[in-house]
């Protein structure tokens, strides 16, 4: 399956389908993503197996798809825009720093 694909197949399952609801269960599955991380370095370490970590990311991935969807990009439209965005910042060595517009 590609990128695409995996976008267009996310919309069988979409029942919200609004900006709100998509960006609170994204941020929601990289909290959960990031609560088990948190754990693997607490004083008695949890650690999740990589199979539980890639569900996880699996979650974000729906929901960032879902995002784009709304938003009328296709996933491969946002990978070549970060890529061209973090290029443009390696060329002119602004890689670090803060501010959208570097």
């Amino acid at each position: 399956m590609t990128i695409n694909e995996f976008q267009d197949w996310t919309a069988k399952y979409d029942q919200e389908g609004t900006d709100w609801c998509l960006t609170l269960g994204l941020v929601g599955e990289a909290g959960e993503y990031a609560e088990k991380v948190k754990k693997k370095y607490r004083r008695t370490p949890l650690v999740s197996s990589p199979e539980v970590m890639g569900k996880e990311l699996g979650d974000v991935l729906w929901y960032l798809a879902r995002l784009a969807s709304l938003h009328g990009f296709k996933m491969t439209d946002i990978m070549e825009m970060n890529v061209d965005k973090l290029e443009s910042r390696a060329a002119r060595g602004v890689l670090q720093g803060e501010g959208d517009n570097r």
